[in-house]
């Protein structure tokens, strides 16, 4: 997808919402984060997911799958005991899409015997972000 995507809400809610029918009810894989940007990866055969990254120059949500080009590892350092990784530990991705009148991509998650979680991942403004928050709206990440 070309860069159009993160300045065209409409295409970018398409996506999301090929995501949401593809991805929702499928438990994560695999969790990998570091210092801007975040991989989710889903179970089954094909342990696809997506990618968000709040870099400067490369803010944007695209979808990947297997291992990631040496190039990309490179740019990307690794934290190990990144929170993410036990906050979205045996998560369900129940649901994902655009936030309405916005450029703001949405990931809820259902969480064993503890609350649902939305990931959310801002892809505008000076500096985009990506935060977690609980039903309450509280932050946890």
């Amino acid at each position: 997808m070309g860069s159009a995507a993160w300045n065209d809400a409409d295409l970018l809610a398409r996506r999301l919402g090929s995501w949401h029918h593809r991805f929702a009810g499928r438990d994560l894989f695999r969790v990998t984060a570091g210092p801007g940007w975040v991989r989710l990866q889903f179970a089954g055969d094909d342990r696809a997911g997506v990618l968000l990254t709040d870099l400067p120059g490369a803010r944007l949500v695209t979808e990947v799958a297997g291992r990631l080009p040496e190039s990309v590892v490179a740019a990307l350092p690794l934290a190990p005991r990144h929170a993410l990784v036990s906050l979205l530990g045996q998560a369900r991705l129940t649901g994902c899409g655009l936030l309405p009148d916005d450029r703001v991509a949405a990931f809820r998650f259902a969480r064993p015997g503890a609350d649902d979680v939305v990931l959310l991942h801002r892809l505008f403004g000076s500096r985009g972000n990506t935060v977690l928050l609980d039903t309450g709206a509280h932050l946890l990440w």
